[in-house]
């Protein structure tokens, strides 16, 4: 080790070599939300939030249509469509919350 560098234990999350997370650091926020940052991660993820709910409206409007004329469209029955609204709801909420909580450094 040359004179007047320090010996670093852990990966700096500034530096842009260093940025390519390993899987023991996949759970360390800071190496995540520099990693994304770098990546544009912030941006696909809300595109893909985005793109969850508005499928989720779809279906659920075709869910009710279907419920309530009590005929399936496409072969499919209404309870399958809000079912399938549900799912994307949930992975929805679940990535805006993993979202929230890289933007507070938790």
């Amino acid at each position: 080790m040359s004179k007047g560098k320090k010996q670093k234990t852990r990966p700096d999350p500034t530096d842009a070599e260093d940025l390519t997370p390993m899987m023991e650091n996949l759970l360390d926020i800071t190496i995540m939300s520099s990693y994304y940052r770098q990546k544009g991660g912030k941006d696909k993820m809300k595109k893909i939030c985005e793109a969850l709910i508005v499928v989720a409206a779809i279906s659920l409007v075709l869910g009710i249509i279907s419920r309530l004329l009590m005929k399936p469209f496409f072969a499919i029955e209404g309870q399958a469509f809000l079912q399938f609204t549900q799912a994307c709801l949930l992975f929805a909420i679940a990535i805006a919350a993993r979202e929230w909580m890289v933007a507070k450094g938790k």
